[in-house]
């Protein structure tokens, strides 16, 4: 995970998971890749069929912020996770980790081989996750159109 940007979604709901390798079936594994495949930034959150759900299970847990998650249609309101608070702990009170640090890094690489060698639609999804991560408390340096991060 360090060094690669990375897309998910949480949902809740029946659902099979075989014995045999790589068999999952059900509402919930439909939702979350429906839910995953419309985001347009790169991070994860809580499919909004499930925000229910979520609530109740995620309570009260580090990490989880009702956010704006850009989408192909639109805005849409649910719950993103910020995984360097999960794996890291909050930055105020857990201080800035080499862990942390390589995660951030990682994202300005490989942003700048997007900038260079990507598509739009693959700009605009890093251009989303930036603005996301200013919303979650990490601080851009001064180019703001760049959208590199530092902490």
């Amino acid at each position: 995970m360090y060094g690669l940007p990375h897309r998910g979604a949480i949902a809740y709901g029946d659902c099979y998971l075989g014995e045999e390798p790589d068999t999952f079936l059900g509402d919930a594994i439909v939702t979350a890749h429906e839910w995953e495949q419309c985001q347009k930034w790169f991070g994860i959150s809580v499919a909004p069929r499930s925000l229910d759900a979520a609530a109740a299970a995620f309570n009260n847990l580090p990490g989880l912020y009702p956010s704006a998650v850009p989408t192909k249609s639109g805005d849409q309101d649910t719950i993103v996770i910020n995984i360097n608070d999960v794996l890291f702990g909050d930055v105020e009170t857990e201080g800035i980790s080499p862990e942390r640090d390589a995660i951030i890094s990682g994202f300005n690489k490989a942003w700048q081989a997007a900038k260079r060698n990507a598509s739009r639609g693959v700009v605009q999804k890093y251009r989303s996750t930036a603005s996301m991560w200013r919303q979650l408390g990490l601080k851009p340096p001064l180019d703001e159109g760049d959208a590199v991060f530092s902490l």
